[in-house]
């Protein structure tokens, strides 16, 4: 099979407008997760018209077609919004109170869906799949489709995805292999301890100084016991504890978020925190009952399926179009997919130009609507590539 690279491009272009209507349409009706049935409702209309036979359509498995029997590449795109007010100033903004596509997903529905019109034209019956997976942001999405065994028939060697990145300009495309996406971990430690009078503190035992130098040891201790040229960040986001500015209460909670992109980190990681909270809770006679719960694990790329990116996006755009980026410490359930299945996930630029610098999750999120097209393009080429290169 021969793959017509400009003229994938070229087609994809003339869609940009289709595509672009529907991204603003998903763009005003925002949905949050396991809630996307207007947003697959849109995606799936134009599957079935375009050849592809829809596999699964709910709220847990999300919308999985195939356009051949046998699919051995799976393309993936997130759907869900987030619970964050629009404060754009445009005629497609957020019609629904609260919630809005601060990260660019409806974007990437209206790619994935450009990718499909493209092979369909282009290679009727090819084994391909594409999957539009709902609860990316709420980190449960892609586990759920898999366990709902949408993909259980699927004889799949090849899996891609990718995300939107506003750092990059359209027609850029940001590639690594290997770690791209960090393991996510929500750690929650409560401090239990004696409550009295704060006039008194030589009484009680101090829950909520205990907390905040648990809070403290952790920073230091990472410092000091993990490698400094590791990607590794721990962050607190919820702390609570009393009611009452004179009294030292009992107990006294955490909530935070440990990020690393290293997954041989695991275990010493873990063991700096526990450690850390066994000597925080000897010092102050309290008791320190920590959690570590694993939300996504960390997100490698394949060497051979990013080489097969990495090809279709010289091809299609040019060398001067890839960019290389470091490993993020944000996360992607799509890790859970690229753990069962070879997988590279890549990064499209689709920064705004003349705005200030600004990433995902801002009340103000919006994309350089070129970008659609292109990523429809490099999306579409992979697949037919990551095809051609297993027919070898």
């Amino acid at each position: 099979m021969t793959i017509d690279h400009q003229g994938l491009f070229d087609r994809a272009w003339q869609l940009r407008a289709t595509l672009v209507r529907l991204r603003r349409s998903i763009h005003q009706v925002p949905e949050l997760g396991f809630e996307e049935e207007m947003t697959r409702s849109c995606a799936r209309e134009v599957l079935v018209n375009n050849g592809w036979e829809v596999i699964a359509d709910s709220a847990p498995s999300g919308l999985v077609a195939a356009l051949g029997p046998d699919p051995h590449v799976l393309l993936r795109a997130s759907i869900d919004a987030l619970p964050i007010q629009d404060a754009k100033l445009v005629d497609y903004r957020s019609t629904v109170p609260g919630v809005s596509h601060a990260c660019g997903h409806d974007a990437q529905v209206a790619v994935l869906v450009g990718a499909a019109r493209l092979l369909h034209e282009v290679a009727p019956g090819a084994p391909v799949a594409v999957l539009f997976q709902p609860a990316e942001e709420i980190d449960t999405g892609a586990q759920s489709v898999i366990d709902s065994g949408a993909l259980s028939s699927m004889a799949m060697s090849t899996v891609i995805g990718f995300h939107g990145q506003p750092a990059l300009r359209a027609g850029q495309i940001g590639l690594t292999a290997g770690p791209v996406m960090a393991c996510i971990s929500t750690i929650r430690a409560t401090v239990s301890g004696t409550g009295c009078h704060g006039a008194e503190p030589q009484l009680g035992s101090d829950s909520v100084t205990a907390l905040a130098t648990l809070i403290s040891d952790w920073q230091v201790m990472l410092g000091r016991r993990i490698d400094g040229r590791s990607a590794c960040v721990l962050s607190v986001g919820v702390l609570e504890a009393g009611s009452t500015p004179n009294v030292i209460p009992s107990h006294a909670r955490l909530e935070g978020t440990l990020r690393y992109v290293n997954p041989e980190l695991k275990d010493r990681l873990h063991r700096v925190l526990r450690d850390t909270a066994a000597a925080v809770a000897q010092r102050f006679d309290v008791t320190v009952d920590l959690t570590i719960d694993e939300v996504v694990p960390c997100l490698i790329n394949d060497p051979e399926v990013t080489a097969v990116v990495r090809d279709a996006v010289t091809s299609t755009l040019g060398q001067a179009a890839l960019v290389p980026v470091e490993p993020a410490l944000g996360g992607d359930d799509f890790a859970f997919l690229a753990q069962r299945t070879p997988g590279c996930y890549f990064f499209l630029g689709e920064g705004q130009q003349n705005r200030p610098p600004y990433g995902w999750h801002d009340p103000t999120f919006d994309i350089d609507e070129d970008s659609i097209p292109v990523g429809s393009a490099v999306l579409a080429a992979a697949a037919l590539l990551a095809l051609e290169r297993r027919g070898r």
